[in-house]
Order: structure tokens, then C-alpha cells, then sequence
């Protein structure tokens, strides 16, 4: 599906939902020259614009440290096929430098704002819990618990279903060690079954914020 197209397809759905998608750096994913490389990533935030511009993504940025997961966009689309659609016409993805994981992500509600000009990027920090056991039914209330403690986010939310990862959120700042503390004290980390990642993350200035 061509990308005008996909973009016209997504915007008129109605009752969305919101998606995470990660781009990963795959395993021997292809070098190219100085030249191509500038092309390939033109391309990709040329894309990006025209997922921001069709109302589709609602914010977008790059981790500011070196890990398999390159950058985030949140989206969102009718139901988890159309989600998938969104990053496959990214020029980056269809060279190989970048894959998309998408998933579910419910999100406490979060008021967009639009970023300012010239554009600035600032950096907060992403907690991810991957999971690494069996849920437990007891998560949810320990979840609800541990995000009234928590206190000031950007983005939060649990990713339902059984997936790699078990909840994400934006933390306001850049103080990794102080956000890593709060991170371990997260039920699943503390019960076992999940691991904490926590990410420098950049967006830009105006976006998202609290």
C-alpha cells in the first residue's frame, strides 16, 4: 500500500487506540555509505512528518544512548494490523537499518502540545519492564499501587496481552540512577518476572509535558 494511501487509511478510523512502536537496530543490519545513510534517515523523518501531519503519531524520538532499541513513535490506529502498517514505508525500515516491534499500549490520557520552533530536543527517561516470567493476576492492583507512588509521568501505561514487554513510562528529567531506583522498586522487578531497561530519551520541546 503506497503511503498516501495507508496514511488516509489510518486517520479515518474511528474509536482509536493508542500503539507503541519501537525501532530496533536488527542484528547485521546493512552499512551504507555517508551519502546513503543521509538519504535513508531524510527519508525517515519525512516519514514520521507525514504520520505527525495525518494525526497518526502523536509524538516521536530517538534513546540518546547506544542500545538495540533506537527511538519510539506513539501511534494510534484502529485496531493492531493497521498499527503494524504505519512504519512500513519508513525508508529506514525498508533498508534494513531499522525494525518496528509494535505494541498495545494503554495509555492514561495525555494532552499533545506542538513542538516548538526552531525545533529543540529534550531529554526525559523511558522505563520499559520486559518481561522475563508468568504474570501474575495480582499485577494489576500492585501496578495501580506502585503508579499512585510513582508520581509525575508523561506517558504511562501497562501493554496488555502477553507481550515481551509489561508496562512503559516517561519520567520527566534525566537523573538516570534516581529513575533506575524507582524503576527497581516495580512490582514485576521486585516479584521476579519482569526486568527494568531505563533509556535517556530526546523528543521534542513542546510535545509532551507536565
Amino acid at each position: 500500500m503506497f503511503l498516501p494511501v495507508l496514511v488516509a487509511a489510518l486517520s479515518m478510523t474511528q474509536e482509536k487506540s493508542t500503539f507503541l512502536v519501537l525501532l530496533v537496530r536488527p542484528e547485521n543490519a546493512p552499512t551504507y555509505s555517508a551519502e546513503r545513510s543521509k538519504e535513508i534517515q531524510a527519508g525517515h523523518m519525512a516519514h514520521l512528518t507525514k504520520l505527525f501531519n495525518a494525526g497518526t503519531a502523536k509524538v516521536a524520538g530517538p534513546f540518546m544512548e547506544e542500545h538495540r532499541i533506537r527511538g519510539i513513535v506513539l501511534i494510534e490506529a484502529k485496531n493492531m494490523e493497521m498499527a503494524k502498517m504505519a512504519p512500513m514505508a519508513d525508508p529506514a525500515i525498508k533498508a534494513g537499518r531499522l525494525a518496528a516491534e509494535v505494541y498495545p499500549w494503554a495509555v492514561a490520557p495525555v494532552k499533545f502540545g506542538t513542538a516548538v520552533e526552531p525545533m529543540q530536543l529534550v531529554t526525559n527517561t523511558m522505563v520499559l519492564i520486559e518481561r522475563v516470567n508468568f504474570t501474575p493476576k495480582s499485577f494489576s492492583s500492585q501496578h495501580a499501587l506502585y503508579q499512585s507512588e510513582l508520581g509525575n509521568t508523561l506517558i504511562s501505561g501497562v501493554i496488555p496481552g502477553e507481550f515481551k514487554y509489561i508496562d512503559a513510562f516517561i519520567v520527566p528529567g534525566e537523573d538516570k540512577a534516581k529513575i533506575a531506583a524507582l524503576a527497581a522498586k516495580h512490582p514485576a522487578v521486585v516479584g521476579g518476572y519482569g526486568k527494568a531497561v531505563v533509556l535517556a530519551w530526546g523528543s521534542a520541546k513542546g510535545v509532551v509535558s507536565k
